[in-house]
């Protein structure tokens, strides 16, 4: 569940997304514990104020895990990046990625969900 601030901008499990006004453009940023690469960021380093998850602004949706992050794109991939223990980044294998990796080739992903495991919904 996320915290809407106005002006296309909400907060999603330490998350920013941050919404075009006329057109659905979105980047993201993120900040906080990142022992897992779950912030996205090329690394492991913890961040104390948001930093901006490379420099895509085509990302629609969002679902934060305890280690874990899903994002799906506006073209319908969906992407993965943390803690790969036990498989839950669904890229077929248990390792950690600091940085988003798409997952899998479709493009008909709708919303995602995380705890310890992920979740996503296809059309």
């Amino acid at each position: 569940m996320g915290i809407t601030l106005g002006s296309g901008i909400a907060i999603l499990g330490g998350v920013i997304v941050e919404a075009g006004s006329s057109i659905p453009v979105r980047a993201l940023y993120s900040w906080g514990v990142n022992g897992s690469g779950q912030l996205g960021l090329g690394d492991t380093d913890n961040r104390s104020s948001p930093v901006q998850i490379g420099a895509l602004t085509t990302w629609s949706e969002l679902g934060c895990g305890y280690h874990q992050t899903l994002a799906i794109k506006t073209d319908g991939t969906l992407w993965a990046w943390g803690s790969g223990q036990f498989g839950a980044l669904g890229l077929g294998n248990t390792t950690s990625y600091s940085s988003p990796k798409q997952v899998g080739s479709l493009t008909t992903w709708l919303e995602t969900a995380g705890g310890y495991q992920s979740i996503a919904i296809s059309s």
